[in-house]
């Protein structure tokens, strides 16, 4: 099975996450995941609950969408219906559905922590773009995008609300811009 970037997936429960002390079975819906980058046979995954990313052979996971698709019930039950309200706790399902949201191209970073800690631009204050408190919970996304219309924008900072604590626009090279969010945990 391919993967797309941007696809919700699911671990093994006897591949590398276990050989790394995971014990997958127990690990709920933090042991979800984003794939960021998709290869012909392995797919480079985010587990953002256990701030891990990795390289994993396609066998190693399931498609939680695709798998729900075809009529599994516990996938389907995964799945938010944000579209009926839903706000899911987990950072992983905000991040699937930006990835289907915006036209991304590219997910350039990912990072778990405070604010402060994975504020990583000496130059610039953090003040700049952000008032609250450093001491926040929140995942860094970065997503490669080659076009951000306006009406894309509001939809998602309405989607967002306050899950979104700031924004950034950075240039990325020819024909993208990286999309820089920092979104509450």
């Amino acid at each position: 099975m391919a993967f797309e970037l941007g696809a919700l997936v699911v671990p093994a429960s006897n591949g590398t996450l276990r050989s790394l002390g995971y014990e997958v079975s127990e690990l709920g819906l933090r042991g979800l995941g984003l794939v960021i980058e998709a290869r012909k046979s392995k797919a480079l995954v985010n587990f953002p609950e256990l701030n891990v990313t990795l390289w994993l052979d396609h066998e190693e996971i399931a498609d939680v969408e695709a798998e729900a698709s075809a009529g599994n019930t516990e996938y389907a039950a995964l799945i938010p219906n944000f579209e009926a309200g839903d706000r899911p706790g987990e950072v992983v399902f905000w991040m699937a559905k930006l990835c289907r949201l915006l036209p991304v191209k590219f997910v350039l970073g990912v990072e778990s922590g405070d604010v402060i800690e994975i504020w990583d631009q000496e130059e610039l204050p953090l003040e700049t773009y952000y008032k609250g408190a450093v001491d926040v919970s929140c995942t860094y996304l970065g997503l490669g995008v080659t076009e951000l219309l306006p009406s894309t924008w509001k939809q998602l900072e309405d989607l967002m609300g306050d899950r979104l604590l700031f924004s950034r626009f950075l240039p990325s090279g020819m024909h993208k811009l990286e999309l820089a969010l920092y979104i509450r945990r």
